[in-house]
């Protein structure tokens, strides 16, 4: 009787160490899932609203809404890029791909930056209790990039 107990309390034990961890990494993915706006360097005015989800063991960014002030400036194509995005629309253009999230940090993925059709390796980290997101594009080594920082958008 004594044996099936303890052997009982161990099964139990394991199903919640599993849970716990398969919860914990489901949660860590999913911090960086939502909507985010991103700030224009020069006017300190939004920008885009880019729509960061899920695909698989990944996550991905398609911008889902911009915000331009003036039709001579707006990009309604990405006529610059270079790869299968070339001459896609703006609005659902994946811009974010196959990043890896653990804990708040992203990495392994790259950006491309709709304007000059340019794509970089990046890397992302939630900041102020995941309110904002630090993206970093770069060329090489981190050590040579930008780092700009999205607010969430609710």
């Amino acid at each position: 009787m004594f044996l099936k107990i303890k052997k009982l309390s161990q099964i139990v034990i394991l199903g919640l160490i599993t849970f716990l961890f398969s919860s914990f990494a489901l949660a860590a993915t999913s911090n960086v899932v939502g909507n985010w706006e991103t700030i224009d360097a020069k006017t300190q005015k939004p920008s885009s609203i880019i729509a960061i989800q899920s695909s698989g063991s990944v996550v991905v960014g398609k911008i889902i809404k911009t915000f331009d002030e003036t039709s001579e400036k707006k990009v309604e194509r990405c006529t610059l890029c270079k790869d299968d995005r070339k001459n896609q629309p703006i609005i659902g253009l994946e811009i974010i791909r196959n990043m890896q999230c653990e804990l708040n940090k992203c990495h392994g993925g790259t950006i491309l930056d709709p304007r000059d059709g340019k794509i970089y390796k990046a890397t992302m980290r939630l900041v102020n209790n995941g309110q904002q997101l630090k993206v970093r594009g770069y060329i090489g080594v981190s050590l040579f990039g930008k780092t700009v920082v999205w607010n969430r958008y609710k």
